[in-house]
């Protein structure tokens, strides 16, 4: 391969790079609008059950109450399935900016075409960082992993109600619960899947 075929070669690459960048932040755009469409979704059909309940008694029914725990823990399920997968999509997006990145990083370094032009992108194939707090991706992701949590706090609550525990334990469990699985997914997150590869 001469040298005009490997420029040749690497524009064709940087601009299959960059449907490959567009591509990911589609999906995450999917992503985000199924986890914050199915939690409003759960949200509002347990405040239903929750008004409907009260108009006929001034208690929750047993049932209802295992019901409610059931529904919002399985919210919480599908949200920390929806985080892992919006984790993956922040890994695969980063490595292809990334191979963006040194694309134009070695067409930038040759000959006259360095000498006559400078690149406004990013040239540094170290950048972006898998785990940037400031990134509207992992933004997002935190704001999910607090409904996340919010979702299993009031599961808990509810189950909770049905054993008929006394009222501090229903008050201390379900916040204790949701603090737990929050600083777990935060510390998951930073430590174990957005690790930088060595």
């Amino acid at each position: 391969m001469n040298e005009q075929e490997g420029v040749d070669f690497l524009l064709v690459e940087h601009g299959k790079t960059i449907d490959l960048i567009q591509h990911y932040e589609n999906l995450r755009v999917s992503h985000l609008r199924f986890a914050f469409s199915f939690h409003a979704v759960v949200a509002i059909a347990a405040f239903a059950i929750i008004f409907l309940s009260h108009t006929q008694s001034n208690d929750l029914e047993l049932t209802v109450q295992i019901f409610l725990g059931c529904l919002l823990i399985l919210a919480f399920v599908v949200g920390l399935a929806t985080v892992c997968m919006l984790v993956q999509n922040r890994s695969d997006f980063v490595d292809a900016v990334r191979h963006a990145n040194t694309i134009r990083k070695v067409l930038f370094a040759r000959g006259t075409l360095a000498s006559r032009t400078k690149s406004f992108l990013p040239t540094n194939p170290d950048e972006p960082k898998m785990y940037n707090p400031m990134s509207p991706h992992l933004i997002v992701l935190f704001l999910l992993e607090v409904v996340n949590s919010i979702s299993l706090g009031f599961g808990v609550l509810f189950f909770s109600m049905a054993v008929n525990t006394s009222p501090w334990l229903r008050f201390y469990s379900p916040l204790n619960c949701g603090l737990i699985v929050l600083i777990g997914q935060f510390l998951l997150v930073k430590y174990v899947f957005l690790k930088e590869k060595s």
